[in-house]
């Protein structure tokens, strides 16, 4: 079985697995929350990925570290707000206390660990309608690897003084000893379904 087979079985067996829904979506208002995710995990990944390399090269690794603790965070919510959704970065190595996987993120993240690096060749997205306290919302996780920048915090060779930096931003940190390509984690976004898809409506009519 290939790759994308595999993937397709994950993405069945998850989406059967998750809580049972009473609405659904039609084709055309669910590539509008996908579209609306996708481009909100792009945007947040390469905004961030600008900033860590410019922080770099100006302040040194260590310094970077310091700079990602406050802007990971204010980028999140830029985005999130410029998209009309919630979104932020998991991982069951977090460095960040408030990136811990709820049981969705931990799904897909199971999911994208059972396939070797090699075999990765293209987006790894897992989505789906979910109710949470009564609401519908609908959920999307990109999945995050390893790129050689990231190795210099995440991987099994750390400096000393970007250690110390990483130490005293996140003391309970635990994103250490990475290969290159491994999974990192995912960015997760969440729409909430109910007052988009009635302001859908509003404008149709």
């Amino acid at each position: 079985m290939s790759f994308y087979s595999k993937l397709l079985c994950s993405l069945f067996l998850l989406s059967a697995c998750a809580p049972k829904t009473q609405m659904a979506l039609s084709a055309q208002q669910e590539q509008m929350v996908l579209k609306r995710s996708r481009e909100a995990s792009t945007a947040l990944m390469s905004q961030l990925k600008t900033q860590l390399k410019a922080a770099i090269q100006q302040q040194g690794t260590a310094g970077a570290v310091t700079t990602c603790s406050t802007i990971a965070p204010a980028l999140a919510q830029q985005v999130g707000q410029a998209q009309g959704l919630e979104i932020h970065r998991v991982s069951t190595k977090n460095r960040n206390p408030q990136g811990i996987p709820d049981s969705f993120e931990t799904k897909a993240l199971q999911g994208w660990t059972q396939y070797p690096v090699a075999d990765v060749k293209g987006p790894e997205e897992v989505y789906g309608v979910e109710i949470e306290k009564g609401e519908p919302v609908f959920r999307y996780t990109r999945a995050i690897r390893i790129q050689p920048a990231c190795l210099q915090c995440h991987g099994q060779n750390i400096q000393p003084e970007v250690k110390a930096a990483i130490q005293t931003h996140y003391p309970e940190d635990q994103a250490v000893g990475y290969q290159l390509n491994e999974l990192r984690g995912a960015v997760s976004t969440r729409i909430a379904l109910n007052e988009l898809l009635s302001d859908e409506e509003q404008v149709e009519h």
